[in-house]
């Protein structure tokens, strides 16, 4: 809007905003200079066949959605969101720089990680993102020279979701231009910091963030405002670690066994959130669980507090549920990011016919546009208004745990204040966001302050004398209906969101009015008369009839052009809102306030957990011990069993076997599952617990063939082991359960008590489950102060010809006892003959491995003592000896050897050679 418009469209300044925040509608941001890009698509892009104008047809689609709606699960969080990632990669430097920029969120992350060459902290990295890339921006020789860097590929084939990979010129990786957008679009008490951080060794981050902006204001035509740019560094070494592997394994997000997410995850049990923020902070703290000590018993405190505070535990919580799901960050997105050519003001296109209004034609578009405009304006409204309370109540409470305090400095009325006078300023003072449409209807009707006699005003007038005029109607055919349905059937004024103002009538009411066949819920059909009075477009509904006559319709139209008037009329003044807000500086705030409020409702959610399940504070220390530990999944199974885990700053290695079904895997993954929580800042399902701070989460447990990857178990095996070999330090816990079943018994205990002596050198916390029994007492016997052997008990009979066997899942010091029970468990479900078949292929497999074992131990004995034998008659002839002695020495070599001859343990043949040899040496000792 030009500074020129009339009256009618004023700008803010007539709402009396304050002077310092009053400038035009018009956004054109001031951006850094970028380099010149052709209009057309990248060439590279040619071969994904879909062009940039497309892919932002196909972005704009998803761009900014309804920050009001609250996921039922997790997926609507993990994909439903924008986020392009930007890759400079330097082989040389073993460096990769990221920068991914949330469109829906305004928020940056900025990241520097190691580069290998199967890029395994690259793919960790991006698993644990909290919202995944649905864009990858590389240079042009990346995608166009797969055989000398993979990178593309490992973007585009091993992430794991879909993706779509493009590039940016050379020119626009620029570690100057990068600085140069963070002086101008992050937050101002970023900016210093990350100067720092980027200008020292972060040369490829820099260029990375350089890249993503350019990407985002040249391809999609988007304009970022200045200072709105919630920018972050994120160090990977601050937080623990997971590859994909151990994501899905540990069931984080995600249940193996059902094909969308649901419950049976450690997200949903600890999901006891309220606001859509907390969520999001929640998935965060599961894929990237902190490493700070200090930082994790800051929690730990805070929960601790809540917990023993029933009063104000309680009503904070009823306090986050009024936020109503409102998403404070997803509306800052839509302040700090806009096109870069801004929508203007719905044009209202209003003249004057007969006294009445009438507007000329609006696209859907738009009106929905504005609407939800709107609904941002007033959800905002709400949250602060929200906000204000929580600082009340936190302040009343006199709180002195340190985060909890934090967040009453964070929402105090320094923060709130400056945004509700701007919104004061232009909403009525009882105009408030709601879920009901009815409601959400009557807010954009009244939710502006309207000036007499303006368009608004007006529009209103005429609104509510047609809607009298209506009820009007409405009461005389009341009459009519209740003459021939009587006084109960009598229909209801109903105002539906898509026919307008309908009679509503049970269906079984006037079903036998309705002269066509009986239709089914939800079709349309024609006329029909109920009495003397004649509707149409009727419509069953469940057990309910719309319809509307005429007149009613006429009526309802009149209501729909008047509505469409104010909110055109009104979204100029919502749009100068906007600018105002956002040119004020009071993104930042806003930021500030969303990250507080999903903070004190990240610590809700585990004070709300620990209660209902009788969690306990871990003590954070070198030891791992675990009193009567709880799998936090698996626990509400009746009958579940507690066990105690141990692990010492030395005996770190812990070997567990046991029969199946004994309990194994539960029992290793809910160590690591508690882990997890611990340092989420949770509390934990055990008695009493000590917990070390660990860097990474290494789990070794997937059975199944990779068809996709055209890899066996075998392979699977060996590269999720090459991962763990590669990536394990002293602060690792690694879980594996099984290993080395892909190959020949012989070559798969090899193969794994290798691998366990690499983790053992390592001193890396592993719990590995196995069925090779004789590794643990390998692995005992050569580090008996490293390794430790526990198994899971069962105890076996045999009644009545048939076996039972009971799985207690307690686990107890010491190896398993190799108890064979298959064939008798076997018997239940097989036939006899069957069974005895088994028996006797059982029977013939043992007796021919003792036979290869006697036959191979008696040819390596004849071997060794004829190896002996040589090795004494070459020593003794070429020694020093005097006759006398030399055929001493010699006799006591032939009987030595005549004793191995008489115990068939080398060959007559050589023996007689060596008796002539001993008969010519003695005939030479007399000579």
């Amino acid at each position: 809007m030009d500074a020129s418009s009339s009256s009618s469209d004023s700008s803010i300044i007539r709402r009396e905003a304050p002077p310092a925040i009053v400038r035009s509608s018009n956004f054109t941001p001031r951006r850094p200079t970028t380099p010149t890009l052709d209009s057309s698509p990248d060439p590279s892009n040619a071969s994904l066949g879909l062009s940039s104008a497309a892919y932002s047809a196909t972005y704009d689609a998803s761009f900014a959605p309804s920050p009001f709606a609250a996921p039922s699960y997790f997926d609507a969080e993990e994909f439903h969101h924008h986020v392009v990632c930007a890759v400079a990669e330097s082989r040389s430097a073993g460096v990769i720089g990221l920068a991914t920029i949330n469109l829906n969120l305004a928020s940056s992350q900025i990241i520097t990680i190691a580069n290998e060459s199967n890029y395994t902290t690259l793919k960790q990295t991006l698993s644990a993102m909290q919202h995944k890339p649905t864009t990858f921006i590389t240079l042009p020789r990346i995608t166009a020279d797969r055989a000398s860097s993979r990178l593309a590929e490992v973007l585009e084939d091993e992430i794991g979701w879909p993706t779509y990979t493009t590039t940016m010129p050379r020119g626009c990786w620029d570690k100057a231009l990068g600085i140069i957008n963070i002086e101008y679009y992050a937050y101002s008490d970023q900016i210093v910091p990350l100067k720092v951080i980027l200008s020292s060794n972060n040369f490829y981050a820099a260029c990375a963030f350089a890249a993503v902006v350019s990407y985002i204001e040249s391809y999609h035509g988007l304009a970022i405002r200045a200072g709105a740019l919630n920018i972050e560094y994120v160090e990977p070494s601050g937080v623990m670690r997971m590859d994909k592997a151990a994501i899905q394994a540990l069931e984080l997000l995600r249940n193996g066994r059902q094909a969308q997410p649901g419950d049976n995850t450690l997200f949903a049990l600890a999901n006891n959130t309220r606001t859509p923020e907390g969520r999001r902070l929640l998935t965060r703290s599961v894929l990237q669980p902190m490493t700070n000590e200090e930082e994790i018993n800051l929690h730990h405190d805070a929960v601790e507090t809540l917990c023993g505070d029933e009063d104000v535990f309680r009503k904070l919580r009823d306090w986050l549920k009024e936020f109503d799901g409102i998403d404070l960050e997803s509306i800052s997105g839509w302040l700090a990011i806009d096109h870069a050519v801004i929508r203007q003001p719905v044009q209202s296109g209003i003249v004057s016919s007969s006294g009445r209004h009438m507007s000329a034609a609006v696209g859907a578009h738009e009106l929905s546009q504005a609407e939800g405009d709107l609904s941002r304006v007033l959800g905002l409204k709400s949250y602060l208004k929200n906000v204000q309370a929580l600082h009340q109540l936190l302040r009343a409470a006199d709180v002195t745990d340190h985060l909890l305090a934090s967040v009453a400095s964070k929402t105090g009325a320094d923060k709130t204040g400056p945004t509700l006078g701007l919104l004061a300023a232009v909403l009525q003072e009882d105009a408030a966001y709601s879920r009901s449409a009815a409601e959400i209807g009557h807010a954009r009707m009244w939710a502006i302050r309207a000036l007499p006699n303006d368009a608004i005003d007006l529009a209103r007038a005429e609104h509510r004398r047609t809607r009298e005029e209506a009820e009007a109607y409405f009461a005389l055919k009341l009459a009519l209906f209740q003459e021939v349905l009587g006084e109960a059937a009598a229909p209801k004024l109903f105002d539906d969101k898509d026919k307008g103002l309908c009679f509503k009538f049970k269906w079984a009411d006037v079903r036998q009015y309705v002269d066509t066949d009986e239709p089914q819920p939800g079709e349309i059909w024609g006329q029909a008369k109920i009495g003397c009075v004649r509707v149409n477009l009727g419509i069953r509904r469940g057990e309910h009839y719309l319809c509307q006559t005429d007149r009613l319709l006429e009526l309802s139209q009149q209501l729909r052009v008047h509505s469409d008037i104010i909110t055109k009329e009104s979204d100029k003044y919502v749009l100068e809102l906007r600018n105002a807000i956002a040119e004020a500086g009071y993104v930042a705030d806003l930021t500030s306030i969303a990250k507080a409020v999903a903070q004190l409702d990240l610590i809700c959610s585990h004070a709300e957990l620990t209660t209902t399940h009788g969690y306990v504070r871990p003590k954070l220390g070198k030891e791992l011990a675990l009193i009567k530990a709880r799998h936090p999944i698996m626990e509400a199974r009746r009958g579940f069993v507690p066990n105690d885990v141990f692990s010492g700053d030395d005996t770190k290695f812990v070997v567990v076997t046991g029969t199946n079904m004994g309990g194994k895997t539960t029992y290793i993954k809910t160590i690591a599952l508690i882990q997890i929580l611990a340092q989420i800042g949770c509390f934990v399902p055990a008695e009493r617990a000590a917990v070390p701070i660990c860097d990474r989460i290494f789990v070794r447990s997937a059975t199944n063939d990779n068809a996709a990857g055209n890899a066996g178990t075998f392979a699977v095996e060996m590269d999720e082991m090459s991962v763990i070999l590669h990536g394990a330090t002293n602060k690792s816990l690694v879980i594996i359960d099984e290993l080395g079943r892909g190959t020949s018994t012989a070559e798969g205990l090899g193969l794994a008590a290798a691998m366990a002596e690499e983790l053992v050198k390592k001193k890396s916390r592993v719990f590995f489950a196995t069925h090779f029994l004789d590794l643990g007492k390998m692995l005992n016997a050569w580090y008996p102060s490293q390794v430790l052997n526990v198994h899971m008990t069962s105890h076996g009979s045999v009644e009545d010809g048939h076996a039972t066997i009971s799985l207690p899942h307690t686990v107890v010091a010491g190896p398993v006892n190799n108890w064979d029970y298959g064939l008798e468990l076997a018997s239940r479900y097989f036939p006899a003959s069957l069974i005895e078949s088994a028996r006797h292929w059982s029977k013939y497999h043992q007796e021919q491995a003792e036979l290869s074992h006697k036959e191979r131990t008696s040819a390596e004995m004849k071997s060794a003592a004829e190896v002996a034998l040589m090795h004494h008659m070459e020593q003794a002839l070429s020694s020093q000896m005097s006759n006398m002695e030399l055929a001493e020495r010699l006799e006591v070599v032939t009987d030595q050897y005549k004793a191995l001859e008489e115990r068939g343990e080398v060959s007559n043949e050589r023996g007689e050679v060596s008796n002539e040899g001993g008969e010519a040496s003695n005939d030479n000792a007399e000579a």
